[in-house]
């Protein structure tokens, strides 16, 4: 093997010509020869392109695809589609819960819109409280509740925890009074707890209807509206709504785990002055629509 067969040699300069050496460009006496690195940057290149071309044509592809996705929501789940849930509580069955006492629990809608019979086709948008601030983007746990002579609030819950099977629907509204001390909200945030109206405000209150709605399914509230709500199953109750007082129903049986939907509507009776709205909170004193969970350990 021959280690310096492939290299070149420049001449060297006689002593007549250094003198001249300056004007020799050693570069030009020695012909560069391409070595396999540029070669491989070569192809490199080359690759890249192709890679580029390739997710240019196939973003161009995707995009009207995932636009008619969009537009277009799936169908709501068929009957087959709804899979029989997991027990959660495996066991507990076998457990005495005679020596235990179990404070009933508050359940809060994670559904909650409403449906206009004036705008049958309406479907109203959902999280429209979201608000833009220093961090980013917020999507708050509110949920409105709107009645009135056409427009009716319905919410959708999921029964929870172990044999807390016994349910009253209850709509809490503050007193005047208690609202006074309540702090208004983050800077940028929008609405008040202190800004809710029922009317009429008299002692005797709003005459609510409370209506149980068949159905086992997961509402869609991207496509749910006066058209496509699901049909009623009977009259729960009629609750009186005012200021200062808890209305609660009757207690009635929710098995656990099971969906549990209802809808709201005004009395007929009440006629055109009829209104409540409010924004749900939690925090005391608490202004919001919700079940009340009692234990039916036995």
């Amino acid at each position: 093997m021959k280690p310096f067969s492939n290299v070149d040699y420049a001449p060297l300069l006689t002593s007549e010509e250094d003198g001249k050496a300056e004007d020799v460009d050693l570069n030009q006496a020695v012909p560069q020869k391409p070595t396999s690195s540029s070669n491989l940057q070569i192809w490199i290149l080359i690759g890249s392109l192709a890679c580029t071309l390739t997710s240019v044509l196939l973003a161009g592809f995707a995009l009207p695809v995932s636009k008619q996705s969009l537009s277009t929501p799936p169908p709501p789940p068929s009957g087959d589609a709804n899979l029989p849930r997991p027990n959660q509580y495996m066991g507990l069955n076998f457990i005495d819960y005679t020596r235990f006492k179990f404070d009933p629990i508050v359940n809060f809608p994670p559904i909650l819109t409403q449906v206009d019979s004036k705008r049958p086709d309406f479907v109203y948008p959902d999280d429209s409280r979201r608000w833009l601030s220093w961090i980013g983007n917020v999507c708050p746990d509110d949920r409105h509740f709107f009645i009135n002579s056409t427009v009716n609030s319905i919410a959708q819950f999921r029964a929870l925890d172990y044999k807390m099977e016994s349910c009253q629907v209850a709509i809490n509204i503050p007193s005047p009074e208690e609202m006074l001390n309540v702090p208004p909200p983050p800077s940028g945030a929008p609405g008040n707890k202190s800004d809710f109206t029922i009317n009429p405000t008299t002692t005797e209150g709003v005459k609510v209807q409370v209506w149980k709605l068949s159905t086992q399914n997961d509402l869609r509230v991207t496509d749910l509206s006066w058209k496509t709500r699901p049909p009623r199953e009977k009259l729960l109750e009629t609750l009186t709504v005012s200021h200062d007082r808890l209305a609660i129903s009757s207690p009635f049986h929710c098995p656990q785990d099971s969906l549990q939907t209802f809808e709201f509507s005004c009395e007929p009776s009440s006629g055109d002055g009829c209104l409540i709205d409010f924004w749900q909170d939690k925090k005391e004193p608490m202004l919001a629509m919700y079940i009340l969970q009692s234990s039916t350990h036995s």
